[in-house]
């Protein structure tokens, strides 16, 4: 047998499962480890990440201003991401129409063949 077996009962045969009389008494301590161990991989602060702040003022404002700079630092890169290709095409664009006269640093290195400028998008991430 291994994960994702399955079993076929013969004519006649039952199926007889486990009971359980009572919950599990340290089910909460079991989860509370693991969402505390998934929130640290996310990078988002246990308190934050289930609205539990148990803690005393200070350390509570210190979980959620670090929440907020990491997704602060999260929504700026994929800014960058998402309107880099837009900037460089547009300055791509402007240039060849000669409505921009721009110095810039064209490499053939766009996998659809056109060139590619070296721009740095000046743009704010901010919302």
């Amino acid at each position: 047998m291994g994960p994702g077996y399955i079993q076929t009962l013969a004519p006649g045969e039952k199926i007889t499962l486990p009971e359980s009389k009572s919950p599990v008494a340290d089910f909460w301590k079991f989860m509370e480890g693991q969402l505390k161990l998934i929130s640290m991989a996310v990078g988002i602060p246990y308190e934050v990440a289930l609205q539990v702040f148990n803690s005393n003022y200070s350390a509570s404002q210190a979980a959620i201003q670090a929440a907020a700079r990491k997704w602060d630092i999260e929504r700026k890169a994929f800014a960058m991401q998402a309107m880099q290709p837009v900037y460089e095409l547009m300055v791509w664009l402007l240039n060849m129409q000669a409505l921009l006269t721009a110095r810039i640093h064209l490499r053939p290195v766009h996998p659809c063949g056109m060139e590619q400028c070296q721009l740095a998008w000046p743009g704010r991430a901010e919302h």
